[in-house]
Formats: C-alpha cells, sequence, structure tokens
C-alpha cells in the first residue's frame, strides 16, 4: 500500500503541476472513482484477491447505477445502497475486533484467578 500510494501521490503531483491545470479546471481533472480505494480496502479487509472481487462488485454497482437511472430511479440510489453495504462492513469488523478484545480481557481474568 506504501508503494502505491507513493505512486499515485507523483501521479496526483505531476497532473496538478503540469500545464494541464492551466487548459482545465481543477473540478473537471478530479476522478470520482479514486474515493471508493479505502472503502474497496475495507471491504476486502486489504486482500489482494478481495480487492479485485471488491472492485468488480463496485464497479457493477456503478454501472448499474446508469442502467437504473434509465427506468427513473435517481442515481443516489444506488449510491446510499453502496453506503450502506460499506457501513456495515465497516461495522462487522469493528464488531469482531470488539468481540476479540473482550475474550482475550475474559481470558486474561479467568488466567488471573487460577481458572483455565
Amino acid at each position: 500500500m506504501l508503494i502505491g500510494g507513493l505512486i499515485a501521490g507523483i501521479g496526483g503531483g505531476i497532473l496538478h503541476l503540469s500545464a494541464v491545470t492551466k487548459t482545465l479546471n481543477m473540478q473537471e481533472s478530479f476522478i470520482a472513482e479514486a474515493s471508493y480505494a479505502l472503502p474497496i480496502a475495507l471491504l476486502a479487509n486489504n486482500h489482494p484477491v478481495g480487492v479485485i472481487f471488491t472492485s468488480l462488485f463496485m464497479a457493477w454497482l456503478t454501472v448499474g447505477s446508469t442502467m437504473v437511472q434509465s427506468e427513473g430511479f435517481p442515481t443516489e440510489t444506488v449510491t446510499m445502497l453502496t453506503a450502506i453495504i460499506f457501513y456495515f462492513s465497516a461495522l462487522a469488523f469493528v464488531f469482531r475486533k470488539g468481540i476479540e478484545m473482550w475474550k482475550m480481557k475474559k481470558n486474561l481474568g479467568s488466567i488471573k484467578e487460577g481458572r483455565n
């Protein structure tokens, strides 16, 4: 992740410091898909294969949002669905870590008392 972040930072710096920003507005050069990187890594638990499948899932949702829009629904519906998926996955991660910490404290308490 460090190398990927370094390369992305260098690329962004070159983009914004080059002559491209003189011909384009900064708003036009912003890539909206870049904001999906952190939730995709969270949802995939930083596993390389999981990142591939999670990225494909996100692409499916993004492309599907345009198809849903042709049926009369706003694209924000799919955006809200995506946000709900990410929030629940983050909460599952937090609860899993909390349960692990609770079990660890419980085991340490029983070891202190002399029980196994």
